[in-house]
């Protein structure tokens, strides 16, 4: 369950904004979630919402999900990141490397693209799959690749050195970019840096 009280009227009209109407915030959630459900994009899978609202404003609302299978992509790596071989722990990389651009992809931004809001599991053919939460301040509509970079810029900033080394990092924004990049990667990877870096001189990086 994920609870809201008394919502910040900027996040009202955030949701308007990418709606086109007024909703709750667990509204909002619920529809961000189907559409990344709807695209392929594995997320939390809504239950129900409900919501409490006077003059037609919220006051408070929640949302329950089903819970998501596998686990919480920091838990994976602290417990698995030193027993896996080179070969593996590329895997990793890649395919979360695959699964943002997806999301870019679909013009949808996640400016809490955080390791700890990715969930990592494994399939049958013995491949990585991963979903995404905290999905109340995803934006829709976004073609401004600077906003996406912000995105990677995040999740950079959230993947610790110890873990990943800087090939790691190459590694992923090279799996990223694929074939079909319009821009520069040296360029695309100068601007995660910085943004990544700038981000590092505002907050105290969270361990795991």
């Amino acid at each position: 369950m994920k609870r809201f009280f008394r919502p910040h009227l900027k996040d009202v009209f955030f949701a308007w904004r990418n709606l086109g109407k007024f909703c709750s915030q667990a509204q909002y959630e619920w529809e961000n979630a189907g559409l990344l459900l709807d695209n392929g994009i594995e997320t939390y899978r809504p239950v129900c919402f409900g919501e409490n609202t006077k003059w037609g404003i919220e006051n408070k609302s929640f949302i329950i999900t089903e819970k998501l299978k596998g686990q919480v992509l920091t838990d994976f790596v602290r417990q698995n990141w030193h027993n896996l071989d080179r070969h593996e722990k590329e895997k990793v990389v890649a395919g979360l490397a695959v699964f943002v651009r997806r999301i870019h992809t679909l013009k949808i931004s996640l400016p809490d693209l955080y390791v700890w809001h990715i969930f990592i599991s494994k399939n049958s053919d013995g491949e990585y799959d991963f979903a995404v939460i905290d999905l109340h301040r995803m934006s829709r509509n976004v073609t401004n690749i600077n906003i996406q970079i912000k995105n990677l810029g995040r999740l950079d900033y959230s993947m610790l050195d110890k873990y990943f080394d800087e090939d790691m990092r190459h590694l992923f924004i090279k799996s990223y970019t694929g074939q079909d990049w319009p821009g520069d990667i040296v360029v695309l990877t100068r601007k995660v840096k910085m943004f990544s870096k700038a981000i590092s001189s505002r907050r105290r990086r969270q361990e795991y």
